[in-house]
């Protein structure tokens, strides 16, 4: 008996989240493959940064036109093996990423260059606990990722300069700098006048941000600043990297 390609779709549908069965389905013939591949390659699932390194090593030109999400917060001791080499590789390919989740990573600046210049598409950043991330990267991200709408950093030496420098991104909705310790009003009243689009930065612990009651009630009018945790629980941000995007 043959399914129209609708029922079949739709079955393949529900196994989504089940990437052993969407692997298996793969093998079974080419068109099981271009029914299947789409589900198993967009978000792919990583328990290991071991299984992050196997998935890049294997990835084809083919298959990368599938990858909308590189999320590695799931990957158990991420932080003590590199994945430079790995990521630079996936970015390669030139995918669709829109969402890169690489909270408690190990890589270094030089790793990120080419992966931030072959990903225009990126949307949603988190590279919290990323220290590297300083003003360089910070223009670079400006000039490559026009359509990023949040990025998430933290404890990075990061001054006004970078800060101002992201303000060439003009999607840019939602920031978070906590801990940036090099920063102050000068960079974040030079990053509001530019991201016009900006909505809510979260700079909890910036010891250096030290605003007048005037400007820090401007400022949360204008770009919705949480300058502490008293304030971030009262706002109900929806930290969309907290609820991992699958």
């Amino acid at each position: 008996m043959t399914f129209p390609l609708e029922i079949l779709q739709t079955i393949v549908g529900f196994l989504q989240d089940d990437q052993d069965e969407l692997a298996r389905l793969c093998r079974v013939s080419r068109a099981f493959y271009c029914l299947a591949a789409p589900y198993l390659y967009s978000s792919p699932m990583f328990s290991t940064i071991h299984g992050f390194i196997s998935f890049a090593r294997h990835l084809t030109k083919d298959n990368a036109r599938h990858v909308q999400y590189i999320e590695l917060q799931s990957a158990n001791n991420r932080w003590k093996k590199s994945i430079g080499p790995a990521l630079q590789r996936v970015a390669a390919l030139h995918p669709p990423v829109e969402v890169l989740d690489l909270e408690r990573c190990k890589f270094t600046a030089s790793d990120m260059i080419g992966v931030v210049r072959n990903l225009p598409q990126v949307r949603h950043v988190n590279m919290h606990f990323a220290y590297y991330v300083d003003d360089d990267m910070m223009r670079l991200i400006g000039q490559s990722w026009p359509n990023l709408t949040t990025l998430k950093i933290s404890s990075t030496p990061i001054t006004n300069d970078g800060l101002v420098a992201l303000g060439q991104c003009k999607s840019l909705e939602t920031l978070f700098i906590d801990r940036c310790l090099m920063i102050n009003e000068t960079g974040l009243l030079g990053l509001a006048d530019k991201a016009k689009s900006l909505k809510r930065v979260v700079a909890r612990a910036c010891t250096d941000l030290v605003l007048q009651p005037h400007d820090e009630e401007l400022m949360k009018k204008k770009i919705g600043l949480v300058l502490t945790d008293k304030d971030y629980a009262e706002s109900g941000i929806d930290d969309m990297f907290d609820n991992i995007i699958l």
